[in-house]
């Protein structure tokens, strides 16, 4: 499995991000939330009363490429994107600390 990265905006990415003033920015930046309604919670045969903000899921997911783009701007300079639509997911909870990532995805045996 790939190494797990920080999606965390630094307090630099904060200052000089165009989505507005540092003080109001979220942490993370806007389009990384997944919001799961009733009928995908079903199909995961969760219950979102089973969890509290704050709590750590391992969040698997399968995702097609929907989407890329790059272009060129006056004041950014190149500006790339690329959308992945979520096509099956699985929610786990998090592997213990110094577990493997192939014991969290693949278990023990």
């Amino acid at each position: 499995m790939a190494k797990l990265v920080s999606m965390k905006r630094t307090k630099a990415e904060q200052k000089t991000s165009a989505e507005g003033p540092a003080m109001d920015m979220p942490a993370y930046p806007w389009g990384l939330i997944v919001r799961l309604d009733n009928d995908s919670l079903e199909k995961l045969d969760e219950d979102a009363s089973d969890y509290k903000a704050g709590d750590e899921l391992l969040l698997i997911a399968r995702v097609t490429v929907a989407e890329t783009s790059t272009r060129q701007t006056l004041v950014g300079g190149k500006s790339q994107s690329l959308e992945l639509q979520i096509t099956e997911l699985c929610l786990e909870d998090p592997p213990a600390k110094g577990s493997s990532a192939a014991d969290a995805l693949y278990g023990d045996d």
